[in-house]
């Protein structure tokens, strides 16, 4: 996955890959202003030239709390989804969007048995 790091240095890339995202995905946006959003983000991106799979599985779910996004870091995340991972990042947006359209359907097809079984 990564030409830059054998995979004992990708694993200290993803011991800072982690507390970046869990910023991140802070839950309460109090915490989190828009310029350590934008920070971090930045700081993401540069980890996510070593870890294309995990950044572009982040920011296929990943919503700013603080839109819109610096100018400067929505250039420099188009740059990177854009030369560096564009392909890569369609590709695990789409396997993403299929697991949880299979997930969807599965639980309907479960709930509507369970409805079903209760009509009988």
């Amino acid at each position: 996955m990564s030409r830059a790091f054998p995979s004992d240095g990708r694993d200290l890339l993803v011991v800072i890959f982690e507390p970046i995202v869990d910023i991140l995905e802070a839950g309460d946006p109090g915490r989190l202003d828009a310029a350590t959003e934008a920070t971090c983000a930045l700081a993401l991106i540069r980890i996510g030239h070593h870890l294309q799979a995990q950044v572009a599985k982040f920011l296929s779910r990943w919503r700013p709390r603080h839109p819109p996004l610096d100018p400067e870091v929505e250039r420099v995340v188009a740059n990177f989804l854009g030369t560096r991972g564009n392909n890569h990042a369609r590709i695990t947006i789409s396997v993403e969007r299929k697991k949880r359209l299979k997930m969807a359907i599965e639980n309907a097809v479960e709930d509507y048995s369970v409805v079903e079984r209760g009509i009988k």
